[in-house]
């Protein structure tokens, strides 16, 4: 027996998923269209409505012509939304909340710069203006190139010239997205460089020691439940900040949970000078580079952040008590 789609159903299931203006909704689309276009794929994820940050990147940025126009010559545009009010379906939430996790964001916005496959060579976090965006874009765009070329070298060499192509690999490549995503050269190269002439293990062996620190940080700040006091938030970070041996980056982390409550309170002034503090422990560090576009960000548009965090405190303070979780 044959069935018929409404013509309506029928155009949706073979048709991409747009976002908006010519932005792609689903990453397999994206895939498939970078595939068949000889292109890479731009990933935002933003909470559109919600997410002041990423409201002024859309509007600044990433609806702009003068961006989307150049970008569309390389990239597949993507956006991946993680939204509040507006409605989504419960299969597009759970195929975007296992892309989070999978490329493992932990702000909105970030931008991924990915080739067809999905694999990332470049990304930031934060808020960025129309320059600081484009130059993100053009250090990916060469990365990518420079990544490519030691793929290609590590492919054709032997004994210690694979190990340095491989290294280099490694070193161009996101090192957030080391593990994930370039698994099988971090394999490769372990395998081959006994004498860790390369510097991954102890890279490696330095990593996990942050990731347990963190875990530790993340464990001790979810034990203090939704409704803790900033007092209570701030007795706690003391403690865990007396903990002997603790990364620069772990010390950052740190101070985004302080600079997190602050915000909270709307302390606008004092949440930027502890981001500067923190900043300064490693200012080339992942955290220090969110810190600073996040801190550029709330300088530039104080009164609009002030002003939605009263709305939201508001707003939290007329829920019923049943509700305030």
């Amino acid at each position: 027996m044959k069935s018929f789609l409404p013509f309506a159903v029928a155009v949706a299931c073979i048709a991409p998923a747009f976002a908006a203006d010519g932005w792609l909704s689903d990453l397999d689309e994206a895939k498939k269209a970078a595939a068949e276009q000889n292109k890479n794929i731009l990933i935002e994820f933003t909470g559109s409505d919600w997410c002041p940050p990423c409201m002024a990147l859309k509007k600044n940025v990433m609806s702009k012509e003068e961006f989307t126009g150049p970008a569309s010559e390389q990239f597949v545009l993507l956006e991946l939304d993680y939204p509040r009010q507006k409605e989504q379906s419960a299969e597009v939430k759970a195929k975007n909340q296992a892309l989070a996790q999978k490329y493992g964001i932990e702000g909105f916005p970030t931008v991924v710069f990915a080739d067809a496959k999905g694999v990332p060579f470049g990304s930031f976090v934060g808020g960025r203006d129309m320059d600081s965006v484009k130059k993100a874009m053009s250090d990916a765009l060469k990365a990518k190139v420079d990544i490519d070329k030691a793929m290609a070298e590590a492919g054709k060499s032997e004994g210690e010239a694979k190990i340095k192509a491989l290294g280099q690999v490694l070193k161009l490549a996101p090192k957030e997205y080391a593990d994930t995503f370039y698994g099988d050269v971090k394999k490769e190269l372990l395998e081959l460089d006994k004498d860790d002439v390369s510097g991954l293990r102890a890279a490696d062996a330095l990593a996990k020691k942050l990731q347990e620190q963190e875990v530790a940080l993340m464990n001790a700040m979810n034990g203090l439940g939704r409704d803790a006091s900033p007092e209570e938030i701030t007795k706690a970070l003391d403690k865990f900040a007396e903990t002997e041996g603790l990364l620069p980056e772990t010390k950052q982390k740190i101070g985004y949970y302080r600079f997190q409550s602050l915000m909270g309170e709307g302390k606008l002034d004092e949440a930027i000078a502890v981001m500067d503090e923190a900043i300064k422990l490693s200012p080339e560090s992942e955290p220090a580079q969110m810190m600073s576009s996040m801190k550029d960000f709330i300088s530039k548009n104080k009164e609009q952040i002030l002003k939605k965090i009263q709305e939201d405190k508001a707003a939290r303070q007329g829920q019923p008590a049943e509700d305030k979780k």
